[in-house]
C-alpha cells in the first residue's frame, strides 16, 4: 500500500485555519474586514474570556441570502472573484472565501444574517466545520457571527494563547487601527459586559486618527498629500517630537487594507530621517492607494503583507512626501484636542556644581598639540598610539574591581582620588594601583537604577496638578501591571479612566523631567516585552527602573565641580553591582601601575 494519502477534508480545513486563525484577534480581524465589505455603518464586537469563550461580531451591513449563507461556510466559496483578472486586481479586504469556514472548523460557531428584504434571519449553527442545523429566526438585517469555545477541537493550538490581558490587547490594537481606516464606521469593543472601546461615526478621517492615537499626537497632526500617476498618499503625521520607543503607532493601509509593509515603513523612516533620535519611532497613520493590479495582496495567509509591482517608486514617494510634511507644515487644528505641553526644561547646570578650575582645560589644545608634535617626532608607531588606546588593556570585570575596592572594604574609605575631568564626560582618578577612568552617565545609572530597585520609595516630589497621559489599550493594561513597583521607586500613578492615567508624584531626581512623556515611553516598553509571567513582569519593572535611572542620570558633557564627582564615586563604591551600568556597559575603565610602565617602556 502506498505511503500518500489524501487527508480528511475535516483535517484540511483545520490545517487551513492554522494559516488563517492564529490567535483571537486573528478572528476579530476576519470577521471585521467581512463586515466592512458588506457596507456596514456600525460594528460591536463583544468578548468574553479574553476571546477563549466567546468573539461575537454584530453588523448593521448588507447581510447575506439563505443560500449564500450555507455556501459562505465552504472553503474557496466567495463573492469577491470570479476569475483570473478578480485574482490581481483586489479591491475588497476579504476575498479567498477562506475567513468563515477556517474559523467554523475550530470552534462552535453560529451565524445569523438577513438582508433587509427578506422578511426572517438564516441562522446557521456550526461544530467544527460541521454544520448542526439550520434555521429561521427574526434578527435586524446585518450579520452577526458567534465563535465559541476557540480551539476546543484543537487543544495543542489552545495552550499556546496568552493571558486574558495579552490577548485583549491584539483584538483592541486590531480595532484601532480598523477605526482609523473607516472612520464613518462606528466600531465598539467590549470584554465581559463592560466597554472598553467605542468610537462612534466621524465626519472626518483626522478626528478619528486623533481620537485613536491619543492626546498628546492627536492634537498636533500633520496632513500628509501627495499624488502621482502611480501611486497617492494622504494621511497624518505627529511631528517629530512627538515619538514612540517602538513602531506600534505607525499605522499603513495600502488600498484601505491594514498591512505591515517594509517598503512603507523604510520610506516613512527616510523621510523622519535628521528628525528622530536614533531608537525612536513616528507616530502616524498613512493611507497609500495603488492601481489595484499594481499591488499583489496574496502574499500572506493573514493577508498582512503587500507585494507592489513598482516599490521603488512607491517608496520614493513616500519618503518625499513624509519629508515635506514634517519640514514645516501646520498641525491639523482638531476640535476638542489641545496640544501637549512643552518639555519641561532640564535642571541648571550649576545644581550638578560648576566646573573645577579651567586652567588645565585652557591649556588642553596646546597640550594635545604638544603630544601631536611629539608622537610625529619619535615617529610612534599606530601599533604603540593602539596599546595606548583605554579599549585596549583596562579591566572592567570582577578582577578589576576587587582591586579598586579592597581598600576601601578594609579602610572604610574610598581608595579613588579624584583628579579631573574629561570632555566633561569622565572622571580621571588615581588609586594607589593605577589609573581609573569612570563614565560619569553610566556610574550614575548605576546608583539611580539600585536606589529605584530597593524600593523603600526614595524621596519624591508630589505634583500640584497630577499630569495625565492617555496610551493605548496594552500600554495602559501593561503600566498597570508596573504601577507598585514604580511607587516604590518613587513614582506614583493611578489609572484615572479607562487609557488615562494620572501621575501624582515624581522621583525628586526626575522632578525636571516631563512625566507623562516618561509614563508613555515605561507603558511602551512594557506592552512590547510582555507582563504576562512573574518573570516577565520582573524583566519589564527592571527595564523601567532602568530607563528611569537613564532619564535622571547626570549627563556626558555635563560639567561637575570636585564634591559632585567625589560622591557620585562613594555612591557608586557602595552598589553591589558597581561594575557594569543597568544597560550592561562598563562603568569604568583601569590601567594598573605595571601596564602603565611597561607601556611608557619604563619596565
Amino acid at each position: 500500500m502506498g505511503r500518500i494519502r489524501i487527508l480528511p477534508e475535516a483535517l484540511t480545513n483545520r490545517i487551513a485555519a492554522g494559516e488563517v486563525v492564529e490567535r483571537p484577534a486573528s478572528v476579530v480581524k476576519e470577521l471585521l474586514e467581512n463586515a466592512l465589505d458588506a457596507k456596514a455603518s456600525r460594528v460591536s464586537v463583544e468578548v468574553e474570556g479574553g476571546g477563549r469563550s466567546l468573539i461575537r461580531v454584530i453588523d448593521d451591513g448588507c447581510g447575506m441570502e439563505p443560500d449564500d449563507a450555507l455556501l459562505a461556510l465552504d472553503r474557496y466559496a466567495t463573492s469577491k472573484i470570479a476569475d483570473d483578472d478578480d485574482l490581481f486586481s483586489i479591491s475588497t479586504l476579504g476575498f479567498r472565501g477562506e475567513a468563515l469556514p477556517s474559523i467554523a472548523s475550530v470552534c462552535r460557531l453560529t451565524l445569523v444574517t438577513r438582508t433587509p428584504d427578506a422578511d426572517a434571519a438564516t441562522r446557521v449553527t456550526v461544530h467544527g466545520g460541521t454544520i448542526k442545523d439550520v434555521s429561521t429566526e427574526g434578527a435586524p438585517p446585518g450579520t452577526m457571527v458567534e465563535a465559541c469555545d476557540l480551539f476546543y477541537n484543537t487543544p495543542a493550538r489552545r495552550k499556546f494563547l496568552k493571558t486574558i490581558p495579552t490577548e485583549m490587547a491584539h483584538m483592541a490594537d486590531i480595532l484601532c487601527a480598523l477605526a482609523m481606516g473607516w472612520p464613518r464606521v462606528g466600531f465598539s469593543l467590549s470584554h465581559n459586559g463592560r466597554t472598553q472601546l467605542e468610537w462612534l461615526p466621524c465626519a472626518t478621517p483626522a478626528q478619528r486618527v486623533a481620537e485613536v492615537l491619543g492626546k498628546d499626537a492627536g492634537g498636533a497632526l500633520i496632513p500628509v498629500e501627495h499624488e502621482e500617476e502611480v501611486v497617492s498618499l494622504t494621511g497624518f503625521l505627529a511631528p517629530p517630537h512627538i515619538n514612540r520607543t517602538t513602531g506600534r503607532n505607525l499605522f499603513v493601509f495600502v488600498n484601505n487594507r491594514l498591512v505591515r509593509d517594509r517598503v512603507v515603513h523604510h520610506a516613512v523612516m527616510t523621510g523622519y530621517e535628521g528628525r528622530l533620535m536614533k531608537g525612536r519611532k513616528p507616530v502616524a497613520a498613512l493611507f497609500v492607494t495603488v492601481p489595484p493590479d499594481a499591488v499583489d495582496v496574496n502574499v500572506h495567509p493573514a493577508k498582512a503583507e503587500v507585494r507592489f509591482t513598482r516599490a521603488a517608486r512607491v517608496h520614493d514617494a513616500v519618503a518625499a512626501a513624509v519629508r515635506r510634511a514634517v519640514s514645516g507644515a501646520a498641525p491639523v487644528q482638531t476640535p476638542g484636542w489641545e496640544p501637549p505641553a512643552r518639555p519641561k526644561a532640564p535642571p541648571p547646570a550649576g545644581e550638578q556644581g560648576e566646573p573645577p578650575a579651567s586652567a588645565a582645560r585652557a591649556n588642553a589644545p596646546s597640550a594635545h598639540a604638544s603630544l601631536s608634535r611629539t608622537r610625529q617626532a619619535h615617529g610612534v608607531e599606530e601599533a604603540l598610539v593602539h596599546a595606548l588606546s583605554p579599549a585596549a588593556e583596562p579591566s572592567a570585570g570582577p578582577a578589576g574591581r576587587a582591586a579598586l575596592f579592597s581598600e576601601q572594604a578594609d579602610q572604610g574609605d574610598p581608595s579613588l582620588s579624584v583628579v579631573g575631568q574629561v570632555a566633561h564626560s569622565y572622571i580621571v582618578c588615581e588609586t594607589n594601583g593605577g589609573l581609573v577612568l569612570v563614565d560619569q552617565h553610566a556610574a550614575h545609572e548605576r546608583v539611580l537604577y539600585e536606589a529605584f530597585s530597593r524600593g523603600g520609595k526614595p524621596q519624591s516630589q508630589t505634583l500640584l496638578i497630577p499630569e495625565t497621559v492617555e496610551l493605548s489599550h496594552a500600554e495602559a493594561n501593561a503600566l498597570e501591571s508596573l504601577l507598585p513597583g514604580l511607587a516604590d521607586a518613587g513614582l506614583s500613578m493611578d489609572r484615572f479612566s479607562g487609557r488615562t492615567f494620572a501621575i501624582k508624584a515624581v522621583p525628586a531626581v526626575l522632578s525636571h523631567a516631563d512625566a507623562a512623556s516618561l509614563a508613555r515611553e515605561l507603558a511602551e516598553a512594557a506592552a512590547e516585552t510582555g507582563v504576562s509571567t512573574p518573570q516577565a513582569l520582573s524583566r519589564a519593572l527592571s527595564a523601567a527602573w532602568a530607563r528611569m535611572a537613564c532619564k535622571a542620570a547626570v549627563k556626558a558633557g555635563q560639567p561637575l565641580n570636585p564634591p559632585a564627582m567625589q560622591k557620585l564615586l562613594a555612591d557608586l563604591l557602595a552598589c553591589n553591582h558597581p561594575a557594569q551600568c543597568p544597560h550592561g556597559r562598563p562603568v569604568w575603565l583601569y590601567w594598573d601601575k605595571g601596564w602603565i610602565e611597561r607601556a611608557f617602556s619604563r619596565k
